[in-house]
C-alpha cells in the first residue's frame, strides 16, 4: 500500500509504515474469516475449521492488548460461530454491541452479525426481530458492506435456517410482491 510520510519530519516515518500495517493485518484477518467461510460452503470443514481457528486465535491476541476492539470482537464472534461456539460468539458479538451502542453508523452491521450467528444455531425467534429491526431503519452500508435487504435475505446462505419459518416466508413474500413494483434492486423494508 502506497503510505508515504509527507511530513517534514522524518522521525514520523513510523506513522505511515503504523498505517499500512494495521490496514494489511485487518485485510489478512478479514480474508481469512471469508475464506474459512468459503470452505465451510464447499464442504471442506476441515481447512474451514483451521481458518476459524486462525481467526480467533489473531483476533484473542489483539484483544488481549486491545479489550474494547469493536472490530476484533466482531472477527471473533463470527471465527468462534464458525467453529460452533455458541455461547462465546454471542458474548462476543454482544459486546460489540455494547461498546457501539452509540454509533448509527457501525451498530446495524454488529446486529446482523448477530442474527446471522444466531441464524447459524437455527435460533429463528431471536434473529427474525433482529432482521425485521434492520429492515426498517435507514442503514446505507459503507463501512463493511451494503445494507441489508429482503434481496439479500433471499440469496446468503446465511439465513437458510430461517426460511423455512413461516413468518419469514410471509413476510418474504409480502415484501417480494411489493418490491416487484420498485425498480430499485436494493429496495428494503420488513422481512
Amino acid at each position: 500500500l502506497p503510505f508515504e510520510n509527507l511530513s517534514s519530519d522524518k522521525e514520523n516515518a513510523y506513522f505511515a509504515e503504523g498505517i499500512q500495517d494495521e490496514i494489511l493485518t485487518r485485510l489478512a484477518k478479514r480474508d481469512a474469516e471469508i475464506f474459512g467461510e468459503l470452505q465451510e460452503s464447499s464442504g471442506d470443514t476441515a481447512a474451514a475449521r483451521a481458518k476459524f481457528n486462525s481467526v480467533r486465535d489473531a483476533t484473542e491476541a489483539i484483544l488481549r492488548e486491545q479489550p474494547d476492539s469493536v472490530r476484533s470482537l466482531g472477527l471473533l464472534a463470527s471465527a468462534q460461530a464458525g467453529l460452533g461456539e455458541r455461547d462465546a460468539a454471542l458474548q462476543a458479538i454482544d459486546k460489540a454491541i455494547s461498546v457501539q451502542s452509540n454509533d448509527a453508523r457501525t451498530q446495524p452491521y454488529y446486529q446482523e452479525t448477530k442474527a446471522r450467528i444466531l441464524a447459524r444455531f437455527g435460533e429463528k425467534d431471536a434473529a427474525i426481530p433482529i432482521l425485521e429491526h434492520l429492515l426498517t431503519i435507514a442503514d446505507e452500508g459503507g463501512l463493511f458492506g451494503p445494507p441489508l435487504t429482503t434481496a439479500l435475505l433471499t440469496l446468503e446462505p446465511d439465513w437458510d435456517e430461517l426460511r423455512g419459518d413461516p413468518r419469514y416466508q410471509e413476510r418474504a413474500r409480502d415484501k417480494q410482491h411489493e418490491t416487484s413494483k420498485s425498480s430499485d434492486p436494493y429496495a428494503g423494508g420488513t422481512l
